[in-house]
């Protein structure tokens, strides 16, 4: 195969395979989304979206290995049959082009409206965690304070045992002549 192919493949069964063969090396894979772009003399890129490609060239290179693990995020230029490819990670620019619609059917700008979508999601996200984490420094300072107050004031001892203990004191007058002072240990 050659030209240019972006490729979507499920979690496959354990006997089953899916391989994309290009004049240089065969692509497989279980449950990833790469592109490949390819021509006739051989070279090649490989995008990594999400899972892991196993390359097995078709010609080995002289030297460097004769399979290559390209993990999620990264990229696989070859620049011709028989050459070792460099891996690196993906650009801004690559992600982007490999993320968008590729259905030939639409327009570039339709191509994109799915990625805002999902780039306005992330910003959502991302301002609730950050909302919400504040919210929960807010309760944590205020509970921190709370327990110093107590522990000033004494409702809060150690035991022998060294166990954080809660005491309340209450005050009594069971009959007008007479007063009751106890501690409540929680």
């Amino acid at each position: 195969m050659f030209g240019r192919i972006k490729v979507r493949v499920p979690h496959l069964m354990r006997r089953e395979k899916f391989e994309v063969r290009t004049p240089a090396a065969v692509c497989a894979v279980r449950g990833t989304e790469f592109t490949v772009d390819t021509d006739e003399a051989g070279a090649m890129n490989i995008n990594v979206l999400y899972g892991e490609v196993k390359l097995n060239f078709t010609v080995p290179p002289e030297k460097g290995a004769s399979q290559i693990d390209i993990p999620q995020g990264r990229n696989m230029t070859l620049a011709e049959k028989g050459k070792p490819g460099k891996v690196a990670l993906m650009t801004a620019e690559q992600e982007k082009s490999s993320l968008e619609n590729w259905n030939p059917g639409l327009s570039p700008s339709e191509r994109r409206k799915e990625m805002k979508a999902k780039d306005n999601d992330r910003a959502q996200m991302r301002e609730f965690a950050r909302v919400t984490g504040g919210t929960e420094d807010s309760v944590k300072s205020f509970l921190n304070v709370v327990k110093e107050s107590d522990l000033e004031a004494g409702r809060t001892l150690k035991d022998i045992h060294g166990n954080t203990v809660r005491v309340d004191q209450r005050l009594m007058r069971p009959d007008s002549s007479t007063l009751q002072f106890f501690n409540l240990v929680k």
